[in-house]
């Protein structure tokens, strides 16, 4: 965890997304207390799709594609 970059956490966390958790199950694991995460995730919409940011301690944010069950460093 104290190594790990946001990239590698957008992976880790994508991997758990691909295998079957959700995110409120990938939260509680993973991300709500990982040294990295600066905040509670906050919902943005891009057009019809709804996203899922998470600010980041780095002034970058993680963000969550539930339909592509990915995340991504922004």
């Amino acid at each position: 965890m104290f190594n790990e970059t946001a990239s590698d956490l957008a992976q880790a966390c994508t991997e758990l997304a691909r295998g079957g958790k959700n995110f409120l199950t990938i939260w509680a694991a993973k991300l709500k207390r990982h040294a990295l995460v600066e905040g509670i995730p906050r919902q943005r919409f891009l057009g019809t799709r709804s996203l899922l940011d998470i600010p980041l301690v780095t002034g970058d944010k993680l963000v969550f594609y539930e339909d592509a069950k990915k995340f991504d460093v922004e």
